[in-house]
């Protein structure tokens, strides 16, 4: 899998890496740490479930909900580990 040509020059430049490591500590902080990711989640599946109307049923919505908690808990572990993030 390729990389990003224009992400790996902007990293490459010291000040603007400083800023992309201390944005993403803060995406990281503000989503996933304290568990808002999942909040969220939690609240548009209980919108979609109660107003949602013929838009999705009931099993899909609970099979796309479980997958997606699944994907924020492992992206959330693994992140926690991540040596930016660790800064």
């Amino acid at each position: 899998m390729g990389g990003n040509l224009l992400a790996e020059r902007f990293l490459a430049v010291d000040g603007f890496r400083a800023l992309y490591e201390e944005a993403y500590r803060a995406l990281y902080q503000q989503l996933l740490s304290d568990g808002t990711a999942l909040e969220v989640l939690d609240d548009w599946a209980q919108t979609l479930a109660g107003g949602a109307g013929d838009l999705i049923d009931a099993s899909t919505l609970s099979g796309e909900v479980a997958t997606l908690r699944e994907l924020i808990t492992a992206r959330s572990a693994a992140l926690a580990a991540d040596e930016i993030i660790m800064g």
